[in-house]
C-alpha cells in the first residue's frame, strides 16, 4: 500500500512537492541540511544498510552542527553501528499513517478560528512553535524561509488556531507525490494545553488536506501527541529511534 522509505524521505522534508530537497548524499544516506542549528530540522536516513563509512562522512558534513539520524527500531546492526561510531540515542518516534477517504470536520466552537498563515506574517507561528518545542526563534524563523522561499516551493502551509482572537495553537503541513500530506510542528501554548485545541487544528488540517485531492496524511508522533492522533485515526506502521552528535 505505503512504501516506508519513500514515507520516511517525507516526513523529513527530503521531498516537498515532488522536488528532491537532499543537499547531501553519501552510498548509502541521505541529508536534509536546514541550513541552521535546530537539531532536529538537520536530518539523515539511510537507503540501504549503512557503513563506518557512510557514518564518518555525514559527521565530516554537519563537523559541529547537531542532526538527526533515524533509523527503523528494528534495525538492530545499523543501531550498533552508529553507536560503536559514538552517536547516541536521543528519542524515539512513531511513524503514522491515516487515510483520508473518510476525513471529517466536526463544527468549531463559535470563539475558535483556524486561518491560513502567509510567509510574510509568521510571528505568531514563530512564537507558538519556539515556545512549545524550545527552538531559538531566530534559527526557526530562518528554516521557514528557507524551505518556503529558497527552495521555491508552495506545498508547505502554516496554520494557526485562535481563541478568541488569541492565537493558542500552530502546525505546518506539506504537500508530496502519491497525494500524501506530511503533519508537522503541532503546537499548543502551555496556558491553552489540554482544551482541545491541537485535536481542532489538526482536524481542520486534514479536512482541507482531503478536498485538495490527498489520499493519506502522516505524522511522526511524540508520546504526548500519540494518544490524539490515535483517535484522530492514525495507526502507527514503523517506531524509528532518533540518534544524535549533540549532548
Amino acid at each position: 500500500m505505503y512504501n516506508k522509505l519513500i514515507l520516511l524521505q517525507y516526513l523529513l522534508l527530503m521531498d516537498i512537492g515532488g522536488i528532491n530537497t537532499t543537499n547531501y548524499a553519501t552510498k548509502d544516506c541521505i541529508v536534509f541540511d536546514s541550513k541552521t542549528a535546530i537539531r532536529s530540522c538537520n536530518r539523515v536516513c539511510n537507503l540501504l544498510p549503512i557503513s563506518v563509512q557512510d557514518i564518518n562522512k555525514i559527521k565530516c558534513y554537519f563537523s559541529s552542527i547537531p542532526f538527526s539520524w533515524l533509523i527503523a527500531e528494528s534495525d538492530s546492526a545499523s543501531k550498533e553501528l552508529l553507536e560503536h561510531q559514538g552517536l547516541c540515542t536521543k528519542f524515539t518516534f512513531p511513524a503514522m499513517i491515516k487515510s483520508l477517504s473518510n476525513a471529517t470536520l466536526n463544527d468549531l466552537p463559535h470563539e475558535v478560528t483556524i486561518k491560513l498563515v502567509d510567509i510574510s506574517s509568521l510571528a505568531e507561528w514563530i512564537r507558538i512553535v519556539g515556545h512549545a518545542f524550545k527552538y531559538n526563534e531566530d534559527q526557526l524563523v530562518q528554516f521557514v524561509k528557507y524551505i518556503s522561499k529558497e527552495l521555491g516551493s508552495e506545498d508547505v502551509r502554516f496554520y494557526i488556531a485562535m481563541y478568541n482572537n488569541v492565537s493558542v495553537s500552530a502546525c505546518m503541513k506539506v504537500y508530496h507525490p502519491n497525494s500524501v500530506v506530511s503533519i508537522h510542528m503541532v503546537a499548543t501554548l502551555t496556558e491553552y494545553q489540554g482544551k482541545g485545541f491541537a485535536q481542532m487544528l489538526t482536524e481542520y488540517v486534514l479536512n482541507d488536506s482531503y478536498k485538495r485531492g490527498c489520499t493519506y496524511a502522516v505524522l511522526l508522533a511524540s508520546d504526548k501527541g500519540f494518544r490524539l492522533y490515535s483517535k484522530l485515526g492514525f495507526t502507527m506502521y514503523e517506531r524509528y529511534v532518533v540518534y544524535g552528535n549533540y549532548e
